[in-house]
């Protein structure tokens, strides 16, 4: 194995590491009395969570089953409807170590296509600096944190390597081909 395949090698290892180090936070922090639970979970989770089973029951996004709500991410709602009409909000818990795990996997994802792309653009070096990004306590926060956090960092990730891994396109072009989509992405 020569230095540049050791190296490419390296890089896989580290979202994988880091994939390892959320998934055993998530399960520990699951496995962790219900006091220390409520501790380390933002409040914001458990509205998402009962938004999703107010919808379930009564068909409508609100939280306290008589008004209407808004100022939520919509798919995320949605994702926890999807994942409590077969769980079940009685087992809250299991529905949140779901979010966790995906959001673990994103997250870990996100830290691969960043790396990659920083390494066949930039260098190994750099690859294994845009990889530090994701161990920082605010991403290893949001592993676990029940709500929308590990999508976001991985749609912007995904678009961060979409836009940039394309060599032939001079910059300008591919200005122009962010704008043009976003501005087809907004009009719908």
């Amino acid at each position: 194995m020569n230095k540049k395949e050791l190296m490419i090698n390296q890089i896989k290892i580290i979202p994988i590491f880091l994939g390892f180090l959320l998934i055993i936070r998530a399960i520990l922090l699951f496995n962790s009395p219900l006091e220390e639970f409520i501790k380390v979970v933002p409040d914001d989770s458990f509205y998402y969570l009962k938004l999703s089973c107010n919808f379930i029951n009564k068909n409508t996004w609100t939280f306290d089953g008589l008004n209407n709500t808004s100022g939520f991410h919509l798919i995320y709602g949605y994702l926890l409807v999807f994942l409590n009409k077969f769980i079940g909000c009685q087992n809250w818990r299991i529905t949140y170590l779901l979010i966790s795990l995906i959001s673990c996997f994103l997250i870990s994802l996100s830290c691969y296509l960043t790396s990659n792309l920083i390494r066949k653009k930039i260098g190994y070096k750099y690859a294994i600096l845009s990889s530090a990004i994701f161990f920082s306590r605010d991403v290893i926060l949001q592993s676990t944190a029940g709500m929308e956090s590990g999508f976001v960092i991985f749609i912007s990730s995904l678009l961060f390597f979409i836009f940039f891994k394309n060599e032939n396109k001079s910059l300008l072009k591919k200005e122009k081909s962010f704008l043009n989509n976003k501005k087809h992405f907004l009009s719908f």
